[in-house]
């Protein structure tokens, strides 16, 4: 399921370095402040991604990591799962896209819908966000 998906008038390089640097991760993520990576080093594959979102302390897994082409990031939350998929498809200009899945269990299952919903209608505006960032330079 796509999310969001615009064309930016930017080098493939360039949207690279807004997704994954973490001083710019916080000007695109909207509410998440203190991005930075557990080990203080660059992101990669395998990274854990720890920031503060709703005033608490939270964190993602790099699960897949395409120099210039993909990123996806992964938070558990509880019983609930939400893979947020970056794809850069190079051009003139380049095209954005998000994709976002969320997996409950248990209880919160029967919720799943609204869950997914409501993380488009939050999360959807993170690629307009990217695009005035890096069309901005």
């Amino acid at each position: 399921m796509i999310a969001a998906s615009l064309p930016v008038d930017a080098t493939a390089e360039r949207i690279w370095d807004a997704l994954t640097t973490p001083e710019e991760m916080e000007l695109w993520l909207g509410s998440i402040k203190n991005v930075g990576t557990e080990d203080c080093g660059p992101l990669r594959p395998g990274s854990t991604l720890i920031f503060t979102a709703r005033n608490k302390p939270a964190s993602s897994t790099v699960v897949e990591y395409v120099e210039r082409r993909a990123l996806t990031l992964r938070s558990v939350q509880g019983p609930v799962s939400a893979t947020y998929a970056y794809r850069i498809q190079p051009g003139q200009p380049c095209q954005l896209s998000l994709e976002i899945e969320c997996k409950a269990s248990g209880l919160l299952k029967l919720l799943q819908p609204l869950i997914r919903r409501t993380l488009i209608k939050t999360d959807a505006p993170q690629v307009a966000r990217i695009k005035d960032l890096v069309e901005g330079d």
